[in-house]
């Protein structure tokens, strides 16, 4: 069953070191005009929501150990032929995203696909992220033959026979992650968290205790399944317990982020207290 925590009082949220990226999140159309890519810089003047992050490597490393987690909802388009989209670069060395997964055929399709880290996608030699993702595009392909859907005489386009398919228009959305983090999904989602996608959920806060004196604090954080995420400001002990003090869980943390099993938890009110070098905080959480 899966389970949410709540802290009945909070005043303190850590956040782990675990980063993500919303990359895009925005409309792109493809025409006769445009072909079959789109700049990622100027897809969506509207919503702007490309974040031309000038480097994917440093100080956040995106692009080697993280994720990509892409959605696409097809909004608009002409007839039914199956169509799929991937990201490509072409700073240095061209490399492309997977798109096995993230296809559709008509208005109102939804496709997911998570993406292995950056460093492995399809690439013609080493991608150098760390130049960022300036002549980025969205491509719009026949995943047949994986041709562009495109009126171009190019090797690599449909030619004449794609103006049918034309105009196409879509949402996107792309979030990078670095690795062990987990995914907050924009207020522009729609629908629930994808199957197997390590999104966050409900966040518990422990607040200062006022009596012992310094702050100490952490969150308890509900992952998939029976997980937590606990991430605590300093090395501790934590200890949960029922009302009437039986332990249901007593162990160090150590400071930043931990993964702890909560199977034994049980659900209701329960007395969390975490004791760290400058004293001991202590809140009531509730498990449902």
């Amino acid at each position: 069953m899966k389970r949410k925590v709540f802290a009945v009082i909070g005043i303190l949220a850590l956040t782990c070191m675990a980063e993500q990226l919303l990359w895009f999140d925005g409309n792109v159309t493809w025409t006769t005009s445009t072909g079959g890519r789109v700049s990622c810089i100027t897809a969506d003047a509207t919503h702007g929501a490309f974040a031309n992050v000038a480097n994917l490597v440093s100080p956040t490393d995106f692009a080697n150990t993280g994720k990509a987690y892409m959605k696409v909802k097809c909004l608009s388009k002409p007839t039914n032929f199956r169509m799929g989209i991937q990201t490509c670069n072409w700073v240095g060395c061209e490399t492309c995203s997977w798109f096995d997964h993230l296809v559709f055929t008509k208005a109102g399709d939804v496709a997911y696909q998570e993406q292995s880290p950056m460093k492995d996608w399809w690439n013609k030699c080493a991608h150098d992220w760390s130049t960022g993702a300036n002549d980025s595009w969205w491509l719009l392909i026949d995943p047949s033959v994986n041709k562009w859907i495109d009126i171009g005489g190019g090797s690599w386009c449909m030619g004449g026979s794609a103006a049918q398919h034309l105009p196409v228009t879509v949402h996107l959305w792309m979030i990078l992650t670095t690795a062990g983090a987990q995914i907050t999904l924009p207020s522009s989602w729609e629908g629930p968290c994808p199957p197997g996608w390590p999104c966050a959920s409900v966040t518990a806060q422990l607040p200062e205790n006022k009596v012992a004196g310094p702050a100490n604090a952490l969150v308890i954080r509900q992952l998939r399944g029976d997980l937590a995420q606990i991430n605590a400001k300093e090395t501790g002990t934590l200890k949960i317990m029922t009302l009437n003090g039986t332990p249901v869980y007593n162990s160090q943390v150590k400071q930043g982020c931990n993964t702890i099993s909560t199977r034994d938890w049980g659900q209701g009110m329960l007395v969390a207290a975490f004791n760290g070098p400058n004293g001991t905080a202590i809140a009531r959480i509730l498990v449902f």
